[in-house]
């Protein structure tokens, strides 16, 4: 009887972790080491931990209870770096705030930059001892009128190194409270409240000081006008946007270690004397650009600034009325110099004052008008290495013989943005053995004859760009030929050339093994995608969007490209389906495919893939189930587009989804039910803005990387407001919108949408959607724009909406609503009649339908909560049946196994049952003639006027009938068989005896 009871108790416990859907685990629980994982993404460690389960990863910070594999602790001691940056922080609890960060004993970096912290943190703060870090920018400080002692203990911090507290309302009686940081070597007070004059401690150790953004008019020494201002270690400052005048000069002369000042967009005017920049010894970059100066005065023998090597004078001669020589002649030494967005007194003067130039060797004149004849006057500039004239009004042919020809140093050129005619051949810079970078986007090509397009040159090229580039009349456009004999390239744009039915090179690829970026859009490339049989371990950009490539993607397209991580081939005519290989490629992270002939589904593979960040295959035949296709793409992504296809298939199986970072979700086209979830929309990142030759080459130029990308440039149209717009740019990083109108969309508005809080437009329209409004969507405090319009939905439009203070569209025309409007107070007062139209139920003003005494508030709104809530999905009702009719089943199995006496109850009850209705088949139903087997006759042959009052038993001889097939009569049923399966073989027996 004792092992009895066991079984029956393991039988239990097997039954309510099975209904309970338990998880098991041989390591610690998903849940746990998922929520770990997020944790030390704020902690910047320098592990990497690998396997699923946390409690025995190597380095040994994870603490686990050896019986139930659960985590009980974690060790955060040898944590170093703390990032918790504009994640909303508003506070602490007292006692238990970031005074515990004390406890980690090796912290050194601690980030809070971009949250709503005030002045209470700085004495918590100051207990954290060991950092050597701290970022407070952006938060809510210094906004009391008593916080002097929390600034005095936060100077208790002795090893700080680094303090930033830019953004914080810091205001001039607080700056003297910070020469308590006797180890301070970076101080940032970047747009702040600061003004008039402002005292400065001598911060002995202080070595970079950032004053920027502020509204300062002079520096004073905080221990009296009379002393001078000694920042002996001082090596960087920043000044820029104050008000600032030439005083400032002789107020830094005490600086005597400054090597870089930066003092753009302040006060500056008339004429400097060089004389005050003498003392400066160590000086190496000088930035004096948006003021109005127009000359600086110098004297013979100048011998000052000899270290100076850039020199930053951007639109500092906006009129007209400065000459090249009064403005560099102070500045011989310089090596790098910045002219951009100037107007010098004269063009043609330009070019005989370029002597003044002489030992430049990196030259930026940007947007600064130049004469025609300036590329032939170049030539005295013998120590270029570096030259950029983007959009500077150059028109006319490129010099054969004299001029640009003879800088034989050259390394990087950028033409960029004029009308220069440049032979195609590029036979020009046949000189430039140095060229390493080119640049000539949007400017014009000269044909030329077949024998002079191909040469030998002698440079070999890193960057090449011939983007947005034109032939003349009557020309056709060709590749330069002279990069058959490029090997070393690492950036090429041939974007916006008509080639007129290029092949694609894919020799370009062969022949340089170290390519990066490869950038063909809309460069007439024709016929299928051949590639070279080598592959490239270094391509990381491949864009061939808006070609007429066909027919397949290369099945050796991944091998070939293992590490590409954007790859873009929107916009041409390939037919095939989506190449399993995707999955493999462990960088990719962007995929374009749109606007082309794909068929098939979406692999799983695909899905599974970490890395992918942004896939967009809209427009293609894609068909098959949504889910689970994009199941786990949803959670991973930060955009994904599958408008334009042919999918099905109910997404309303999605549970809530938790998106990191899901900014864009776009499913036009889609027949499939609306999903009830609630769906999380946050933002993303921006995209970083790059030096690109820096990184090849250590450049100068700004360039910027992924440049013509067609993510980075993303376009997003949204209807809002009765009008469609355009969004792209950064703009798409504050854009929370969803977007599902003009589908097919069916079913009822998931309650869940009510949950998108900072969503600030929503549109459904053009659907089949029905059911009721749902009243959740009163928590969309931050929506404009709600448009439900040209639907199904039913009921009354909820009371509760009015509290949607910041709605400025509110449609619901075309559906089958009905019932009184809410009351027209805030938002709602404003919307009139047109709002509403195509709903004959509906009453109450602004409509002329009055609404009758039976329309009660009260009961139309208990009704719109039953509609809103009544509905239960038949999926779920025969999922919940089915639950509760196997518990049934199992309970009363276990009951019977349990209690003898019951068992033997049921025996009897079956067994005289079974009899009772064995008999009243026998006189009802008479055997046919025909039949050979008597039982059948008895199981299956009924007489139409019995036909109805025997259905009940129907399902029951069926089964009887297969018990007696399978088994034999000689059957001998085990002692612990439960009874009531026994009295079905007792029936069996007894009709083989009658």
């Amino acid at each position: 009887m004792e092992s009895k009871w066991i079984r029956v108790v393991i039988v239990i416990m097997i039954s309510v972790l099975i209904l309970e859907e338990a998880k098991w685990s041989n390591g610690c629980w998903d849940e746990e080491r998922t929520a770990i994982l997020q944790l030390i993404s704020f902690f910047k460690f320098n592990m990497r931990e690998v396997g699923s389960d946390c409690c025995e990863w190597k380095s040994g910070w994870v603490e686990c209870n050896a019986a139930t594999r659960r985590v009980i602790g974690l060790s955060l001691s040898v944590a170093k770096i703390l990032d918790l940056s504009n994640i909303g922080l508003v506070g602490s609890v007292k006692n238990e705030g970031f005074e515990k960060l004390s406890k980690l004993r090796h912290l050194q970096v601690l980030n809070l930059t971009g949250n709503h912290l005030n002045d209470s943190i700085l004495s918590s703060l100051s207990k954290v001892s060991s950092l050597k870090s701290l970022s407070l920018a952006g938060n809510d400080l210094f906004t009391g009128s008593n916080r002097t002692n929390e600034i005095k203990l936060l100077s208790r911090l002795n090893s700080l190194e680094i303090l930033d507290l830019s953004r914080t309302n810091m205001t001039n009686n607080f700056l003297s409270y910070l020469g308590g940081f006797s180890s301070l070597r970076t101080l940032c007070l970047q747009g702040n409240n600061l003004q008039g004059t402002l005292h400065l401690q001598d911060f002995y150790n202080l070595q970079k000081l950032d004053l920027s953004q502020n509204r300062i008019e002079s520096l004073q020494s905080s221990y009296g006008s009379g002393r001078q201002l000694k920042l002996i270690s001082l090596e960087e400052i920043d000044l820029s946007s104050n008000l600032f005048t030439n005083n400032i000069f002789a107020e830094l002369s005490g600086f005597l270690n400054l090597k870089s000042l930066n003092i753009r967009w302040n006060q500056l005017n008339g004429s400097i004397d060089v004389k005050e920049f003498c003392g400066w010894n160590n000086l190496e970059s000088l930035d004096l650009s948006e003021n109005e100066v127009n000359q600086f005065m110098t004297y013979e023998e100048n011998r000052c600034l000899q270290k100076l090597k850039v020199l930053y004078l951007d639109a500092v001669s906006t009129d007209g009325n400065t000459s090249l020589v009064s403005l560099l002649e102070a500045f011989p030494f310089v090596k790098t110099l910045f002219l951009r967005d100037n107007c010098f007194l004269n063009k043609t003067m330009v070019n005989t004052q370029l002597h003044v130039l002489r030992n430049v060797e990196n030259l930026i004149m940007d947007y600064t008008p130049l004469h025609i004849n300036f590329l032939e006057s170049i030539s005295i500039l013998t120590s270029l290495k570096a030259l950029s004239l983007f959009n500077c009004g150059l028109t006319g042919a490129l010099p054969a013989h004299g001029g640009l020809c003879f800088l034989n140093h050259l390394e990087e050129l950028n033409l960029k943005g004029n009308a220069l005619a440049v032979p195609v051949s590029f036979r020009s810079f046949a000189n430039h053995s140095n060229l390493k970078a080119l640049l000539a986007n949007e400017n014009k090509l000269l044909a030329e004859p077949a024998g002079l397009q191909t040469w030998l040159p002698k440079f070999q090229l890193k960057i090449f760009s011939l983007l947005n580039c034109t032939i003349e009349e009557h020309g056709k456009l060709q590749l330069p030929s002279f990069l058959y004999f490029q090997h070393d390239l690492r950036y090429v744009d041939l974007s916006y050339c008509n080639f007129g039915e290029l092949r694609f090179p894919h020799w370009l690829l062969q022949n340089n093994t170290r390519l990066q970026e490869l950038y063909m859009i809309d460069s007439s490339i024709a016929g299928p995608l051949t590639l070279s049989p080598h592959p490239n371990l270094k391509l990381s950009v491949l864009d061939i969007s808006n070609n007429k490539i066909q027919h397949e993607i290369p099945r050796n397209f991944c091998s070939l490209f293992p590490y590409v991580e954007f790859l873009i081939m929107s916009k041409n005519a390939f037919k095939t389906s989506i190449p399993l290989c995707f999955s493999s490629m462990k960088r990719l992270e962007r995929l374009d495919l749109s606007h082309n002939n794909l068929f098939g589904g979406i692999p799983e593979e695909l899905a599974m893939s970490s890395s992918l960040l942004r896939i967009r295959l809209s427009n293609n035949s894609l068909s098959g189930k949504i889910i689970p296709a994009i199941y786990h793409l949803i959670g991973s992504l930060e955009a994904l587009y599958l408008d334009g296809n042919k999918f099905e298939g109910d997404i309303s199986e999605f549970s809530t989804t938790s998106s990191k970072s899901l900014q864009v979700q776009r499913m036009k086209s889609l027949t499939s039910i609306l999903p009830i979830m609630g769906l999380v929309l946050l933002t993303t990142h921006g995209t970083n803005i790059y030096n690109l030759t820096k990184d090849y080459m250590g450049s100068v130029f700004p360039l910027r990387k992924y440049d013509h990308f067609t993510f980075a440039e993303e376009k997003i149209e949204f209807s809002t407001k009765g009008a469609t717009y355009t969004y792209k740019g950064n703009i798409l990083d504050l854009l929370s919108a969803i977007d599902l109108s003009c589908n097919q969309l069916t079913g009822i508005i998931p309650p869940g949408l009510g949950n998108l809080s900072e969503i600030r437009g929503l549109n459904l329209s053009h659907n089949n959607l029905t059911g009721p409004i749902p009243s959740t969507f009163s928590k969309l405090k931050q929506i404009e724009s709600l448009d439900l319009s040209y639907n199904h939905l039913n009921g009354r439009i909820p009371p509760q909406l009015t509290e949607m203070n910041a709605l400025e569209v509110f449609n619901v025309t075309h559906n089958n609503l009905s019932g009184p409007l809410p009351d027209r107070k805030a938002q709602f007062g404003t919307f009139d009649e047109s709002s509403y139209e195509g709903n004959p139920l509906l009453c109450g003003l602004p409509l002329n339908n009055t609404c009758n005494h039976g329309d009660s508030r009260g009961t139309s709104s208990a009704l719109a909560s039953e509609e809103e809530h009544g509905l239960v999905g038949m999926g779920d009702f025969y999922i919940s049946f089915a639950v509760s009719y196997a518990i049934m089943f199992l309970t009363t199995i276990i009951v019977l196994y349990i209690n003898s006496y019951w068992r033997q109850a049921c025996y009897y009850f079956i067994k005289n049952g079974s009899i009772t209705c064995y008999f009243f088949v026998v006189d009802s139903c008479p055997a046919s003639e025909e039949t050979s087997n008597p039982v059948l006759v008895h199981l299956f042959w009924t007489p139409s006027s019995r036909s109805i009052d025997l259905c009940p038993f129907f399902v029951g001889r069926i089964f009887i009938f297969f018990m007696f097939r399978y088994f034999g009569s000689d059957i001998v049923l085990a002692r612990n068989v439960p009874c009531c399966l026994r009295s079905i073989f007792d029936f069996r027996n007894l009709c083989l005896v009658n």
